[in-house]
């Protein structure tokens, strides 16, 4: 039977159990039922989940690759954050404090790419397009181009337990922080209709589970420091404050496979509170303007 329905929410949530629509599925359903990738553009749905995108033996041998980089390879975002490679924010901003060139952002993206399956043993770009070939309406996958060259599709995350967590935000927001990153963006694709997607690699002990927020994005929003918000009517909410700002706990396991509407829908992953750690590959997805192209960027 189809395991297709609303995500459950952690008991400790407050109200609105389903605030957002995320539709669930095994390859072997995906397949059969084939979703519309415009149910998520025009916000019938708000998310899919593939449950096996990958098996357990894959999830071990991209782990395994993982472990294998050494230090000088990662990228210390903060305290108990941990990156691989350089994502296309920290380019935009190395760019201009004169730290790396296109050319260096291009060589590194190239041997990303040409080298991923040797190097981690699962051809994931590869996974992906099939996945979304699986889709009906769904454009053909590409990487984002950078000068005419393919970017890095995904990028690898792990939060260690203590203080690693990603603060809430909405992809949008990046947009106003760094404005050449929307410029790169909107040199082949649209702004609008952002969709973000992830793989779990390695469920946090305990915490790390995505919270989706009761907020979508607005243009006059204004995030105030990592905790607050400030909505266009100016009220101000704590993201904390459960019983005033509703909110969706999503907890998947490792092999699985999220997309959805990151660019509009605020989210945060929640502190990981216990070993091992949350590790997780990916990035988001850009229409071109024709909604013919589907660019992978992160």
């Amino acid at each position: 039977s189809l395991n297709n329905f609303v995500a459950d929410v952690s008991d400790y949530m407050t109200v609105n159990q389903k605030l957002y629509h995320i539709d669930y599925y095994n390859n072997r359903d995906l397949k059969a039922v084939r979703p519309d990738l415009n149910d998520l553009i025009q916000e019938k749905i708000h998310g899919i989940v593939v449950s096996d995108f990958l098996s357990t033996h894959e999830v071990g041998l991209i782990l395994q690759g993982f472990r294998n980089l050494n230090d000088q390879e990662l990228v210390h975002i903060q305290k108990d954050f941990d990156s691989y490679p350089i994502s296309f924010a920290q380019f935009e901003q190395m760019l201009n404090a004169g730290k790396m060139s296109e050319a260096n952002y291009l060589a590194m993206s190239s041997d990303f790419i040409s080298g991923f399956l040797q190097r981690f043993g699962v051809d994931v770009f590869e996974k992906l397009n099939r996945v979304f070939g699986s889709f009906q309406n769904a454009p053909a996958l590409h990487h984002a181009p950078v000068a005419g060259q393919p970017s890095v599709p995904f990028t690898f995350r792990e939060l260690f337990a203590g203080e690693g967590c990603l603060k809430a935000h909405c992809e949008n927001l990046f947009f106003h922080e760094f404005p050449g990153l929307l410029q790169r963006i909107t040199q082949f694709g649209i702004a609008q209709h952002q969709l973000s997607f992830f793989i779990v690699l390695q469920k946090a002990g305990s915490g790390g589970e995505l919270t989706l927020f009761d907020i979508l994005w607005n243009e006059e929003q204004k995030r105030l420091g990592d905790d607050h918000i400030r909505l266009q009517n100016s009220t101000e909410l704590a993201f904390d404050d459960a019983e005033k700002l509703h909110r969706q706990s999503l907890h998947l396991n490792a092999g699985s496979l999220l997309v959805f509407s990151g660019g509009k829908i605020w989210h945060r992953v929640e502190k990981v509170r216990s070993a091992p750690s949350r590790i997780t590959l990916g990035g988001f997805l850009s229409f071109s303007e024709n909604f013919k192209n589907l660019y992978a960027w992160s």
